[in-house]
């Protein structure tokens, strides 16, 4: 701990270690050399920034558990030596740093401790720009004002909703206090191409290019405490469908994020056979078999050919069964079409057929002992399991 001491009193330590080739050793010494050299300056800047160096080096090799709380006590003390000179808002921005850090541990009900940490730093922040406008901790000051002030936003929902019932979407966000939802229906070629979109700015202009079917805003609980916070929202009911959800906010930052899913009555259940593949189609809603469905099927064989597909009909169970064979389908894509309802499922994979191999009798032993190691003369106490397989 005493390697956190203030510069003069770290500066006439006798540092010493059991290991003289130790790297740690030698950087500590270098410190210790470079503070002296730098303890008399007319100007305070370079033993700040050699010193900060050093604080960070321990706090980063420590094992102590306190360190965080003697690493602010430590920039205090050095801060108050020099308050009057700017250089003193560096070891100032240290502790906003600091408190950052803690504040990004913030766990809501399972780690509480932390949750005004940032409101902290962004105070600390603010008083070393008022302070000293024009320094260099004033620069990293509107650097981390930025991190804590940027905005975030998700949104996340079921993939496939009943059709005309109420359903919700989970919000997490930070530093918003309103959103702009709007809902777009997508055909299928739509969502596809959408899909491909990996560019926010891309992803805008087809977003607006689309027509809502449904819009509202909603009021968002802002803690002003700079941490990330969840909240549900209610959808409108909707019919059967595609959808893309997206959430707007209607300031400069144009932060939005998007969501899409399926409003369907139709699930499907996948079961893996030796030569066979199972998908039995159900109502999401009771769980009763979907029998007469219409399942069009797309797939490539081996990856390399060109797209083929298939039409089942389900059977009285809500199944259809695709046989295995000498090659392994990919990307396969499910259509299934009731006369008032259609979904879409995949992708999915089938493996080709594998013969089952006949396999000998077989006897396996396994030992364990009661412990890993023992002192000489112990007793050594162990079990055996055999196993038989057929």
């Amino acid at each position: 701990e005493a390697f956190l001491s203030d510069s003069k009193s770290f500066s006439k330590l006798n540092i010493k270690s059991q290991d003289s080739t130790s790297l740690e050793l030698q950087a500590l010494k270098v410190y210790q050399d470079l503070i002296q050299f730098h303890l008399n300056d007319n100007k305070p800047d370079a033993l700040a920034d050699v010193n900060i160096l050093r604080y960070n080096f321990v706090k980063e090799h420590a094992t102590f558990q306190n360190k965080d709380s003697l690493l602010i006590q430590a920039y205090i003390t050095e801060a108050e030596r020099i308050k009057t000179h700017e250089a003193s808002g560096l070891y100032s921005f240290e502790i906003a740093n600091i408190y950052f850090q803690q504040g990004q541990e913030y766990q809501p009900i399972t780690n509480e401790t932390n949750r005004w940490k940032i409101k902290d730093a962004e105070k600390l922040c603010n008083s070393i720009i008022i302070k000293f406008p024009n320094s260099r901790a004033a620069e990293k000051s509107q650097i981390l004002l930025k991190q804590i002030h940027q905005e975030s936003l998700h949104i996340l929902s079921e993939d496939y909703l009943p059709i005309q019932q109420d359903a919700k979407i989970l919000v997490a966000y930070k530093n918003l206090e309103q959103l702009d939802f709007c809902i777009y229906k997508l055909s299928e070629k739509q969502f596809i191409s959408f899909n491909k979109i990996y560019k926010q700015e891309k992803q805008l202009a087809f977003i607006n290019k689309l027509n809502a079917i449904n819009t509202w805003n909603s009021e968002l609980q802002n803690e002003s405490d700079f941490q990330q916070h969840s909240t549900e929202i209610l959808l409108p009911k909707l019919n059967n469908g595609r959808y893309l959800i997206v959430a707007k906010t209607n300031n400069k930052d144009n932060t939005f994020a998007y969501n899409t899913f399926q409003v369907t009555n139709i699930a499907v259940v996948e079961k893996t056979e030796l030569d066979k593949q199972v998908y039995q189609f159900i109502d999401r809603n009771n769980g009763k078999p979907l029998s007469n469905l219409q399942v069009k099927i797309t797939y490539r064989k081996n990856y390399r050919d060109s797209e083929s597909s298939k039409i089942y009909t389900t059977n009285s169970l809500g199944e259809i069964k695709l046989i295995k064979g000498n090659k392994t389908w990919s990307n396969v894509i499910m259509e299934a079409t009731s006369h008032n309802d259609k979904a879409f499922f995949g992708d999915y994979y089938l493996n080709r057929k594998y013969d089952q191999r006949e396999y000998e009798e077989q006897y396996k032993g396994f030992l364990f002992t009661d412990r890993s190691i023992y002192r000489p003369g112990q007793a050594v106490y162990f079990k055996g399991i055999v196993t038989q397989t057929n």
